[in-house]
Parts: C-alpha cells; sequence; structure tokens
C-alpha cells in the first residue's frame, strides 16, 4: 500500500515525538540509589529507618527507580532533630537543598519538595515546588512581620509661610503601627505663634501617613513620610488676619535610630502643603485695622525640624516624644 507523501510525514513526526517521548521518561526513570549520611543525621534508629523509605519514596513519586547498586545518580539526605524541628537536608551531583519539618510527620512533604526542587534546579518557594499535597504548616500559616505599636506627643518648632508670622512652636500626638519597612501614623498637631511675636501664626492639622524605611533591619535608617491631613490655619499680612480650611499634603524625611531597642531617638524634617488658600478675613475680625492694599488671599505652607525620643516596654508598647 503505497503512503501519500503528507501522510508519510506525519507518521515520521509522530514517531520523532514518541520516540523523544520515550526517552525523557527514560531519562526520568533513570536509576538512582539513595542513603542516609548517618554521621550527620540525628534521628534515632527507628525514625531513621522511616525516613529512608520516605525518602524513597519521594523519589519513585518524582519519576526515579531506586535501586542499590548501577545507579547513575546518588542522593544522600541528612536529618538534625532540634526539639521537635528536623532540619532536612539532601545532596546529589545536582547541588544541595535544605527544608524545615515542623513535626516528623511532615518528612513527606519536605522529601517532596527537596526531590522536585533537585530535579528542576530551582530552590525552596519557588513556584511548582509547593503543591497542595505537599506543603508543610510553616508554608501554609508563615509567621508574621514584627510590628510595634507606637504612641507619641510631639513638642515641635516651624514656620508658616505667605505672610508676616514668625515661626513658633507646635503640639500634637498620636498613634504609629510600625512594620520592619513600612509605618501608618495618624495624628494631629497644632502650631502657634511664639512669645512676642510681630504676627500671629495658628494651624490645626489632623491627619495620617505613611513611612517607609529604607533599611528594615539595622538598627538605624533613614526614611520618608507622605500622608494627607485636614485642618485650618490663620496668618497676618500687615496686621490684617487670614483664615483658611481644608486638606493638606504632608511630606516628610527623617531618620530613626536604635530600632531594636526599647529607647529610641529620630531625627525629621516635614512639610505641610495645603490645598487650600488663606482668605481675608470679614471686617469683624479685622475692626479698626485698614485692608487698603493687601491681598484678597494667601497661601502658607508650613515648615517643621522634628527632634524625638521614643521608649517602650517589654509589651513592643512605645511612646514617642518628638522636639521640632
Amino acid at each position: 500500500m503505497m503512503l501519500s507523501l503528507s501522510t508519510a510525514r506525519r507518521l515520521a513526526a509522530f514517531s520523532l515525538a514518541a520516540t523523544g517521548l520515550l526517552g525523557a521518561r527514560t531519562a526520568a526513570a533513570a536509576n538512582v540509589c539513595a542513603t542516609i549520611d548517618e554521621n550527620a543525621d540525628t534521628l534515632d534508629e527507628g525514625d531513621r529507618k522511616a525516613a529512608f523509605s520516605v525518602l524513597k519514596q519521594a523519589l519513585g513519586a518524582n519519576g526515579h527507580t531506586v535501586v542499590t547498586s548501577d545507579c547513575t545518580e546518588t542522593y544522600t539526605a541528612s536529618n538534625v532533630r532540634l526539639g521537635k524541628t528536623i532540619n532536612v537536608s539532601l545532596v546529589s551531583s545536582k547541588g544541595s537543598r535544605n527544608q524545615s519539618a515542623s513535626v516528623i510527620e511532615e518528612l513527606p512533604a519536605v522529601y517532596d519538595q527537596l526531590v522536585k526542587a533537585l530535579d528542576s534546579g530551582k530552590v525552596i518557594g519557588d513556584v511548582g515546588i509547593a503543591n497542595r499535597k505537599n506543603v508543610t504548616l510553616d508554608q501554609a500559616a508563615p509567621n508574621r512581620v514584627q510590628s510595634d505599636n507606637l504612641g507619641y506627643i510631639v513638642v515641635g518648632y516651624g514656620l508658616t509661610t505667605g505672610g508676616d508670622s514668625a515661626p513658633g512652636p507646635s503640639l500634637g500626638g498620636g498613634y504609629r503601627y510600625e512594620l520592619d519597612r513600612f509605618a501608618v501614623d495618624a495624628g494631629l498637631r497644632i502650631d502657634m505663634a511664639q512669645s512676642g511675636a510681630a504676627a500671629a501664626r495658628f494651624g490645626f492639622l489632623v491627619g495620617i501617613r505613611g513611612l517607609y524605611f529604607f533599611n528594615p533591619s539595622d538598627s538605624s535608617t533613614p526614611y520618608l513620610g507622605a500622608g494627607f491631613s485636614f485642618g485650618g490655619t490663620s496668618t497676618e499680612v500687615s496686621h490684617v488676619n487670614y483664615y483658611g480650611s481644608g486638606l493638606a499634603g504632608r511630606a516628610s524625611l527623617g531618620y530613626e535610630f536604635l530600632r531594636e531597642s526599647t529607647i529610641r531617638f529620630i531625627v525629621e524634617a516635614d512639610a505641610t502643603l495645603p490645598f487650600y488658600s488663606m482668605d481675608r478675613s470679614s471686617d469683624f475680625s479685622n475692626f479698626g485695622v485698614s485692608t487698603a492694599g493687601t491681598p484678597s488671599s494667601v497661601y502658607g505652607a508650613m515648615f517643621g525640624l522634628n527632634l524625638g525620643v521614643a521608649w517602650g516596654s517589654n509589651s513592643n508598647r512605645v511612646s514617642t516624644v518628638r522636639v521640632y
């Protein structure tokens, strides 16, 4: 029977594909040896025999045929018990991988992940290594990032632009929830004119901001902050009063020291930029003062330099005091 040219080509392609699949299956099913390094292993004899059986089952489940001689590859495992936790190491000519079992019953899942990681060239944690059947308790419910709850009061010193007002102090306080790299800060602040200043200055702000720590694991780290506030501000221009209220943006640049300690120090500079202007007050507020030649509204930004100290108890409850 004569075959058409197209049919012959299809048969040839199918033959090549089948040969390739067979070759891949043969390679995956290559004979391997399995052993436990008794010099490094700390399990008792019974658990060591059970671990060896689990290792052979994991190799078989991943396409290997475990033999006692004439093998093309050797997988050597060791198990080190620390309390209930067992640190497992698996070594072959492809490299080594390590994983922990929180209890001995997790050894089948751990060995399965280690074999998959070695055969694929991946590391534990990569996609395709852990699945719904071999995931460990620690992987299913990982530890959360340590956090600090910070309560703070502020004593500051700053400047409001846009008018004749002089620099003055600030008072405030709030709450901060701090992770290793990020923090959320909610608080309020009152700005005032210093005694004897040539002009008035007042501001009231309540808001929230986020902080980003550049070196989250270090004892000391610079950080950036940004957020929003709502409040009101006032100033003077030639003894004429101006008021305004609304939303404002806040940007901060700081440095925090001794983050591993319950005693911390903070250096910070910040700027508050209102999204509104301060309008000239009513004639009643400016009674007896000439408003001729003064603008109908002015824009005033607030700037401050902050110095602070923080302290806390063993419960990670920390209070912060800053001096601007």
